[in-house]
């Protein structure tokens, strides 16, 4: 299965972590390494052109957000991941086993929250 890239999950968590706009050089230096801008700019913008973005003008360069919360993004990433299963309500069941009781405490109030 793929996995981000490390450098756009620098991104994405660091503009969560924020919650605020950004251009690439705000992002710049809060990323590791020795990174050119032009580097941090290709990534902000490939992750505005896959979605994970949005953006607009701020002086001669863009700024950027998020486009969904972390929470939404990571629901969509587990349904996305569940459907790719060949027996989703396997690795459904798995997910569960493994889950903390705490976490699975509250995944038994959401669903009956859901049923009801």
């Amino acid at each position: 299965m793929a996995r981000e890239p490390v450098l756009e999950s620098a991104v994405m968590a660091t503009l969560w972590d924020t919650s605020a706009w950004m251009t690439p050089g705000d992002m710049q230096p809060r990323l590791p390494g020795d990174l050119a801008l032009t580097t941090v700019g290709t990534v902000m913008s490939r992750l505005w052109r896959k979605g994970l973005l949005i953006r607009q003008k701020r002086g001669r360069a863009y700024e950027y957000r998020p486009a969904e919360s972390r929470e939404e993004y990571t629901a969509q990433r587990m349904s996305e991941i569940l459907t790719a299963a060949r027996e989703p309500s396997v690795a459904l069941h798995r997910f569960i086993e493994l889950l903390p009781h705490r976490d699975r405490r509250n995944l038994r109030r959401a669903l009956e929250r859901e049923d009801s």
